[in-house]
């Protein structure tokens, strides 16, 4: 249920829960991959507000993603 919840709508802004689950990762897999720890993934996910740019360079890159779809998700495009 709660993956369900976290994929994004069609036409809905995505989470970076939402890429990480696009990206088939759990989110020790995604720390794991940034050299970080779990809980800074899930408080990452929580409240993305002040991700630091390397971090955020860092996020699209273990998700395959561009670093726009990354600031799209945590609301900086805004």
């Amino acid at each position: 249920m709660r993956n369900a919840q976290a994929l994004s709508a069609p036409g809905q802004r995505p989470t970076l829960a939402s890429l990480r689950l696009r990206a088939g990762m759990s989110q020790a897999q995604l720390a794991s991959a940034l050299g970080t720890q779990q809980p800074n993934v899930a408080r990452w996910e929580r409240n993305p507000g002040n991700l630091e740019v390397a971090t955020l360079k860092k996020l699209a890159s273990a998700l395959g993603v561009s670093v726009h779809d990354v600031l799209v998700a945590v609301g900086a495009d805004e």
